[in-house]
């Protein structure tokens, strides 16, 4: 298994897998927030679309993560 410290988001950010809390989508400026321990306010990386928002989603969690979570559909 791929032992990862963390990745590199828009070539800007660089984020720690263990200290992520939540990564949540955002409709209203198709954004991404990533909220981290001890971070008052969240990361936002924004996208021109919800399309590219929703292509880009899985493929930060996969950096972060590998195939280690599972998908829950409500």
């Amino acid at each position: 298994m791929r032992q990862i410290s963390g990745a590199i988001l828009n070539n800007d950010i660089f984020i720690n897998t263990s200290h992520v809390v939540k990564i949540e989508k955002v409709d209203d400026n198709n954004s991404i927030n990533i909220y981290m321990n001890g971070i008052s306010q969240p990361i936002t990386l924004s996208f021109e679309s919800i399309s590219v928002r929703d292509e880009k989603f899985p493929k930060i969690i996969m950096e972060l993560y590998g195939y280690d979570y599972s998908v829950i559909k409500t």
